[in-house]
């Protein structure tokens, strides 16, 4: 996967002060690569057998190091969800071209974060995770919704999630981070409502932020596409309530993440676009959305209305 570096004044390199550097992510290509060598040695002396779960454990492993191999020596970009340096400069990219196509916009932008609570995985199950699914739900949501005309794109995200009261039992929560223009939030919250319930691990399942100015977008677009999966810890502070505190995965976890997702693209994968396509370098923006929102600009009536 290469992909065309973005304008200058649409570079995350010069509009998000303290941006990862090169070096820092190929160390922590480097660093992946040598616990992703660690774990398929330690489960090659375990001598699974032929075909059993421990043995895709190491053929999968064994195939996302040589691709992160690939890529630090810049031979091949592999393209994977997992690779630091693939997904550095995705992030790039899809800022440069979602500024490109959101700023001009006249509308509101939100920020939204849905959480399926009704999809979480025990520990273990992580490979049952379907990212179509979880896409084709959210389009079907959106068109119930009378969101057909939005522009959408976004991201599926992962999270390792525990209690340290036990109130519930450790489990990965996929969700969404979605950014979101043409709407109104009304029309976000009657679109999502019936379809994100809350329970004990999660109260609030539908978060809608309206995104301020150019500098808020870009923070927003930056960490809808972060280059990582984290574990959150939800705790009790005695002065602010319950709180909740990302750490890195431990072994066990990555381990598991390695055998579920090494196999992904982060195009189309992970991604989620409504309203946008990708035509080789560039994001464009459909017919049928184009055609609408000139129809709003002209004062027209929409289905909205």
């Amino acid at each position: 996967m290469r992909l065309a570096p973005p304008k200058k004044y649409f570079d995350l390199d010069f509009l998000l002060p303290g941006f990862e550097s090169v070096s820092e992510v190929r160390k922590r290509a480097t660093d992946l690569a040598n616990t992703l060598r660690h774990l398929a040695r330690k489960v090659t002396q375990e001598a699974p057998e032929p075909c059993s779960k421990a043995w895709f454990d190491i053929v999968r492993t064994h195939a996302m190091r040589l691709r992160l191999a690939n890529c630090l020596r810049g031979t091949r970009r592999c393209g994977r969800v997992l690779c630091p340096l693939c997904q550095r400069e995705f992030r790039r990219w899809m800022v440069g071209q979602i500024l490109e196509q959101f700023a001009p916009s006249n509308g509101p932008i939100f920020f939204v974060t849905l959480i399926p609570t009704q999809r979480k995985l025990p520990p273990d199950r992580l490979s049952e995770l379907r990212p179509a699914h979880l896409k084709d739900a959210l389009r079907k949501q959106l068109v119930r919704g009378g969101l057909r005309n939005a522009r959408v794109v976004g991201r599926i995200d992962i999270s390792f999630n525990e209690n340290t009261r036990r109130e519930w039992s450790p489990h990965w929560q996929p969700h969404l981070h979605l950014i979101v223009c043409g709407c109104s939030e009304a029309q976000l919250r009657f679109a999502f409502k019936a379809a994100y319930r809350a329970d004990i691990s999660c109260p609030r399942p539908v978060r809608i932020h309206r995104i301020d100015g150019k500098s808020d977008l870009v923070r927003v677009i930056s960490y809808v596409f972060r280059p990582y999966f984290d574990r959150r810890l939800s705790y009790v502070n005695a002065h602010r309530g319950v709180r909740t505190l990302s750490c890195g995965l431990k072994i066990p976890q990555l381990r598991e993440l390695t055998r579920a997702l090494s196999h992904f693209p982060i195009i189309p994968g992970f991604t989620f676009m409504q309203g946008l396509r990708r035509q080789g370098g560039k994001l464009v923006t459909t017919v049928a959305v184009r055609d609408y929102h000139e129809l709003i600009s002209r004062g027209q009536r929409s289905d909205f209305q």
